[in-house]
């Protein structure tokens, strides 16, 4: 979850994000961002890429490739190369993504990311 939240104009409410890494037989890996409450994240179809821009620690900005769920829902957007994003979190403690979002402009959050385990342990 977001360290800061997302501020939004009516009809939304401010909200936090989650930085989200799944690995499904089905899927292999993905990594996505959504809004936990109601926005819009501007990617807009399933087909057109959009840009996200995130930093590592005190990194270069990188740009990664996204797109929207296939499901048409406008509060995530999936990262095309989870694998790249992935390496940069587990070699960093902060990471930060920048994201536009319909009529609240590009704003970026923070997320904590020291200690991740991947795969995760399995008690």
């Amino acid at each position: 979850t977001s360290n800061e939240k997302i501020i939004q104009s009516l009809p939304y409410e401010s909200t936090y994000a989650k930085l989200c890494i799944r690995k499904s037989p089905k899927f292999g890996l993905d990594a996505y961002f959504r809004l936990v409450n109601d926005g819009q994240v501007l990617c807009y179809s399933y087909a057109d890429d959009c840009t996200i821009h995130v930093r590592f620690d005190t990194g270069a900005i990188q740009s990664f490739s996204g797109s929207s769920p296939s499901d048409g829902s406008t509060e995530t957007v999936f990262f095309r190369n989870a694998e790249r994003l992935l390496a940069g979190i587990r070699a960093s403690t902060k990471t930060r993504v920048e994201v536009e979002l319909f009529d609240n402009g590009t704003q970026a959050v923070s997320f904590d990311t020291m200690g991740l385990i991947w795969p995760p342990r399995r008690d």
